[in-house]
This record gives structure tokens, sequence and C-alpha cells, in this order.
């Protein structure tokens, strides 16, 4: 219920912030809004048909059996055997138009036609022609309308080369077996489909499985008079060889082709349907040889019905027609592009993912080398040290954050505690604690940085720990953090922040998600010189380090990330200190969590448009430029900006039957991304149970964060305000340690007390 819950309110928060930014963007009228709105709709819903029509055709235009390029040669015999034994209908004329099939003729004596059915094929069909155009024939190819839309070129080379083209059905159904409307889609798809890649508009119909129309089943014969009321000429056939049975010899088939003496007749072989069409094609000579030699004419199929029935049965197709033909062309072009997409963007979404991981385990495995002969850090490094705290209105929180920073054991300890202009007393409970070691020090309120930057000049000491006023600290935090900056190269590090207030679904994603973004990375990316943010939890600076960056900026929101950024631009390397772990508190709510996230990647992306130079720098530090910050924008930006697009395209793998490649692909990331959280609480020394939430996150709360970017490029792009904004405390922080049993507490009742 939980997941349930947290998905609805994503959905809301999603559809919220979707209504705000289409609400707030400059261009955007409320005419534009709807025409806008009305646009994606049609766009979705004309692709949504194409896609039904391009790969769903058999439910949807009523296919109860599979498509017949997927039948052996036994299946097609088996289906003509079926409908045979189902006769006892009536006996028609091969050629039938108007209100009734038995209102036709057969052939005229001396007359043959000949005709192809199942075509076009992309082999056997340019023999077929080939051969035709030898022996100097004409003749009738009924095609089927899925062919024609595969290989449209062939049905061209059929008209242009003076054959006739008729209509087939679209998927090669058993007609008697669908619904009339279905009939009416079968038709008219192929109709529509041969306009499109000839221009001609053919009313000649044949139905699949036919063969002798003497011998129609009652259902066959209601279908094929549902084509009559269409306006279509029911074209049968009375002289039918079974070219596709593989045990056939070409004699057999010649002799099943010539018309019995002073009769003429339709002859019916396939260029389609199947594999192998090499007898069709050797059939041809000896069977024409033997017509002419029994002086029979052999002529198209649509001169003799326009002859007798003063029909104009092939002809050049309508203004309208043609319209018609092209847009459904251009749906199923749009719907075969989505398909496409479909497959190879899942895949694409596979590799990117599995990618990034790839590249993390290198730098990880580089970190090993370079590291192996590397000298322990000495624990008997104890500088002095100066802890800053900047607060605004932190009364729930300041009192245990304090008090935690001053149950260090170090020697030389100094702590400020900056108070921003609070107006909720946050400095007199910072005061009234009494500590011999804090100093607290009020300034009008100027934002986080301002409050840093006076910290700093009053710092007494050269190492600077800054820590939030919501923030708690284990009593190794401080020896910890500070270790790595016995380096002379370090200019600073970073700690490990853990979420201290899980108190409810939200948060306990957002522990699995900092786990895989704060705890991991960082400890593979230190030591290539490519971590990009020092949190503002928890992180230790050198003084030397934050002049040189020219202290912190007031440019950016994200005034940590813009801090790092310039001391790693210095030449300066950046550590990571894992067992420096410090709680803080996370928003608990879909829209703080929504604001909270908004303001860091609004202010990343300031970061990275102020630091663009450096993807040009040279010397020590620019490993950052050419892979730290592409990296930060791909991860952050790129992929949050794919991400619909890859959430579309998983959805309609799902939607088109590809659930198998969707859910490869899906866990594919889920099972690397939980190898690589279980990784991370290993290395943590913390409970396993965050890291089996990371395929949950996957789902129900990496959209949100995906979305959160998409606003902050939109409000990036159009000059819109971002405002810091203040998250509301509740109070109910723990510091954990191993097992994620409570250590220390903050409550609401406890900082009362303090």
């Amino acid at each position: 219920m939980a997941v349930l819950r947290l998905l609805a309110y994503t959905c809301r928060a999603l559809g919220a912030a979707a209504a705000e930014s289409i609400e707030k963007a400059r261009w955007a009228s409320a005419t534009a809004r709807w025409a806008g709105r009305g646009a994606i709709a049609l766009v979705l819903v004309t692709l949504g048909i194409g896609v039904l029509i391009n790969h769903e055709a058999g439910p949807l235009l009523g296919e109860t059996a599979p498509p017949e390029s997927e039948l052996s040669e036994e299946d097609l015999i088996a289906i003509e055997a079926k409908i045979a034994a189902a006769g006892g209908g009536d006996a028609f004329p091969t050629i039938a138009a108007g209100d009734s099939l038995s209102n036709g003729f057969d052939m005229p004596s001396g007359w043959v036609s000949l005709t192809f059915d199942d075509g076009p094929h992309p082999i056997w069909t340019p023999k077929i022609l080939d051969e035709l155009d030898r022996l100097d024939v004409k003749a009738t190819f009924f095609v089927v309308g899925e062919q024609v839309d595969a290989y449209p070129h062939l049905a061209v080379d059929i008209v242009s080369r003076g054959h006739e083209i008729a209509n087939h059905t679209y998927s090669h159904p058993q007609m008697g077996e669908i619904a009339t409307r279905q009939i009416d889609l079968q038709l008219e798809l192929t109709r529509l489909a041969v306009i499109d890649a000839t221009g001609i508009d053919s009313r000649l119909y044949r139905p699949p499985y036919s063969g002798d129309a003497s011998r129609l089943p009652p259902d066959e014969a209601d279908a094929a008079a549902r084509a009559l009321d269409k306006g279509y000429v029911f074209v049968a056939t009375n002289l039918a060889p079974p070219d596709f049975d593989p045990s056939i010899t070409v004699d057999d088939i010649v002799s099943g082709a010539i018309p019995p003496v002073g009769s003429g007749g339709v002859i019916t072989l396939h260029d389609g349907g199947g594999s192998d069409r090499s007898k069709t094609v050797a059939v041809l000579e000896p069977l024409v040889t033997q017509l002419r030699a029994n002086d029979y004419r052999i002529g198209l199929v649509g001169e003799v019905v326009d002859s007798r029935l003063g029909l104009d049965s092939v002809r050049p197709a309508s203004s309208s027609s043609t319209f018609q033909a092209t847009t459904l062309s251009w749906l199923q072009s749009a719907a075969s592009a989505v398909e496409f997409l479909a497959v190879w963007g899942s895949i694409l979404f596979a590799l990117l993912f599995v990618g990034r991981f790839a590249f993390l385990a290198l730098v990880a495995l580089r970190r090993r080398i370079k590291e192996r002969n590397k000298p322990p850090l000495d624990d008997g490094y104890k500088p002095p040290v100066t802890v800053l705290v900047p607060a605004y209105n932190e009364a729930v929180g300041i009192a245990a954050a304090v008090q935690s920073i001053d149950a260090t054991d170090w020697p030389d300890l100094e702590i400020l505690v900056i108070d921003d202009g609070s107006t909720d007393g946050c400095a007199d409970i910072a005061e009234s604690l009494g500590l011999e070691r804090v100093r607290v020090i009020r300034k009008p309120n100027g934002g986080k940085s301002t409050a840093l930057n006076l910290g700093i000049r009053e710092a007494r000491h050269d190492i600077i720990v800054m820590v939030d006023g919501d923030t708690m600290v284990e009593p190794n935090t401080v020896p910890e953090i500070v270790k790595p900056l016995q380096d002379p190269n370090v200019g600073a590090v970073a700690g490990n922040p853990k979420i201290g207030n899980v108190t409810n679904f939200l948060a306990r994603l957002q522990v699995s998600e900092y786990l895989m973004s704060s705890s991991l990375e960082r400890r593979i990316l230190a030591p290539a010189g490519m971590i990009t943010t020092i949190p503002g939890a928890i992180g230790a600076w050198r003084r030397s380090a934050l002049q040189e960056a020219g202290f912190v900026s007031v440019e950016t929101l994200a005034e940590d990330t813009d801090l790092t950024v310039s001391i790693a631009r210095g030449g300066w390397r950046i550590a990571y200190a894992g067992q420096a772990r410090a709680w803080t508190e996370a928003p608990n709510t879909i829209s703080s969590l929504f604001k909270q996230r908004t303001r860091w990647t609004f202010g990343t992306l300031q970061v990275l448009w102020k630091h663009r130079r450096a993807l040009f720098d040279r010397g020590p530090g620019s490993q950052l430029g050419r892979v730290a910050l592409p990296y930060m924008f791909v991860s952050g930006y790129l992929l949050a900006a794919l991400a619909p697009l890859i959430d579309l395209v998983l959805l309609i793998n799902v939607l088109l039957g590809n659930w198998r490649l969707a859910a490869a692909a899906w866990a594919t990331i889920a099972v690397l991304a939980t190898g690589a959280g279980i990784i991370a609480t290993r290395l943590d020394g913390d409970e396993i149970k965050p890291a089996l939430l990371v395929p949950v996150q996957q789902v129900a709360f990496r959209p949100l964060l995906h979305l959160v970017s998409l606003v902050a490029i939109r409000r990036a792009i159009f000059g819109q305000k971002q405002v810091w904004g203040v998250q509301q405390r509740s109070g109910g922080l723990s510091v954990r340690g191993a097992g994620d049993e409570p250590e220390q507490d903050l409550a609401p009742s406890a900082v009362a007390a303090a």
C-alpha cells in the first residue's frame, strides 16, 4: 500500500508540476495550451491507430490463425482441405458482381487468366515477373496488404510492367471466421495500401483459401457477399493446382492448370505465402507453352470483367482515396518508427545504465590499483579544527546538532554557530546550552553562503568543517573527515550524509537513494578526482583552498557544488571519508521533497553553466572538466530528459506484446542497481534493507527526480527564478549505528528539555 500511495503522490506531483509549468510558461496562452493539448492527443490517438494496424493487425482485423508467412506448407494444405471439406453450399460462377454471388459468369471459352496469390514476395515475385516478361504474358496479382506495405516497390513493379493488381485481404485470414467490420477493414486497408503504392484503385477481390467457387462453404459465401456489397468484384478460380505442395511436380501443376476442352478458366498460382516458390517459377514456361499450343488466349481478369459487366474495375485512384491512402501510410510509417524506437530504445535504455555501472566499475578498479601501495593515513593526525554551523530558523534541531558536535573528543575544537537572522530563537537556544567550545555569531539574514563566509573569516583554525544546522554527527565524524587532509594535495573532504528521520516510506526511498548517490558513487569517484559535490550536511575544507576559490559563492543555489568545483579546478584533490557519517533530516512529504530537489537541481545546472569553460581546462584539475562535469550533466540531466521517452518506450513495448523485452531491460537495471546498493551497504557497515528497495525506487521514486530535472531545465531556459525555500523541520531525527538502531534521538520534546 505504501508503494501505491507513493505512486499516487508522485502522479499528483507530476500533474501539479506539469500544470504549473504550462500555466507559467511565458509563451503559453489559453488558446495555445488547448491547441497544444489537442495536437498531442491527436498525435497519440493517430499513432495508436497506426501501431494497432501495423503491429497488431491480427487481433484488430479478426485473424484467428498465425499469419500466412508463419504457416508451413503442410498448414496451408490442411486449411485448404478443411475449407473444401466444409463445402455443401451453393455453386457460384467464377466471377461475380452486383448484389449476389449468383449474378456472374465463368470465363469465356478459349480465354485464360493467369493469377498469382499471396504476394508480393521479395524473392519470388521479381523472378515471376521476369519470367512473365520473357514469355510476353500479362497476369493478375492478388496481393496481401501487409506485403504491399512491406514491399511497395514490388507493387509498383507489378503495375509498371503492365500487369494487373488486385485485393487479397490485408492479413490473409479465413474470411468466413471473422466479423463483418473486420471483413470491411481487411478489404479497405488493402485497397488503400495498393493506392498508396501504385495510385491504382482495384476492385477485383479474391478471398484467401477460396479455391473453386463451386465449393464455397456458407460462411465463406457470406463473407464474399459482403465484399460485393462494398462494390468489389468477386474472382474465384476453377484451376488451382497446389503449387505450394512440396510433393507436387511441375508436370502435375501444368496438368492441373489446363482447362477442359471448350472452356476457359482462371488459373491460380502463388508468388508468396511460403519460403519456396521455385516450382511456380519453373512451371510458367511449360504452362504458357501448353496453353498457347491449345489456342488459349492469356489475358487479364479485368479485361474480361470490364467487357462483360461494363465496369472500370482497375482504375486510377480518386484524389480523396489517394489522400486516405497517404494518411494511412503516414500513420503506419510513424507506427513503424515507434515500434523501432520501442525495441531499440529499450536496448539503449539498458545499455546506458549498464554503461554507467561499467564506467563506475572501471573507475573503482583504477582506484584499487592506484591505492594498493599507498601508505595508510595516520590516526594520530589531530590538527586544530573549526566547525561551522550555519543556521536559519533551526530552533527544532540546533541544540541536538551542536551537542552532537561538542561530544567529539578532539584536543582543539572550535564550534561556531552562525545565526542568519533567525526569527525562532535559534541563536538563543544555542547560547543557552552553555558549552565552552561553542560561540554564537548573529548576523542579518543574507543566505547560507554569506553565513558560511562570515564563519570562515571568524574561524581561528585552518581546517574547517561545515555541518548543517539540522544535522547530527557521530563522535568519530570529525576525526574521520579531517584525516584525509593530512595529504597536502587534498583541499576538501566529502562526508557521508545519512537520513535520520526514517518515519515513512518516502524517507526509506531517500535512504536508498543516498546510499547509491552519496556513498557508493563518492567512494568510487573520489580517487579519480571526479567528486563534484561536498554535501552541505558534512564536509571538511582547507582554508587556503577556500581562499583560492574565492570562498562560498552567492551566484548559485548549489553553493556546496559550486565551491567543490571551484576548488577542484584549482588543482586541489577532493577526498571522501565514508566513515564520517552525519545524520540529516530529509523531506517527508512529496511537496517538500519536490521543492528541495528542484532547488538542488536548478543550482547544479547553474554550476554547470558557470563552470562551462572547465571543459577546456588543462593541467591539474582538468579531469574534472573533461570527465566529471560531463558525467554529472549526462547522469543528472540528459538521462532525466530522456527518462519520459524511455518510460514511454517500455510502456509501448508492453502494449505491443514485447513485455519480455521491457521486463528484461528493467530487470537488468534493477539487478545491477540492487547489487551496487548491497555493495554500498557492506562498505558503510549498514543493514542490507535499503539496497533491497532500489527496484522500487526505480519505479516509484525515479520519475519524480526526473521531473525535477525537467522543471529545473525549463526554468533555466525561460529565465524563471528559483527561490531557496525553507524546509519545515519535524524534529524526528536519530543518529543510528550499525544495525540501524537509534543511538541518539532528536525529538521535539528533547529539544524543549535542552
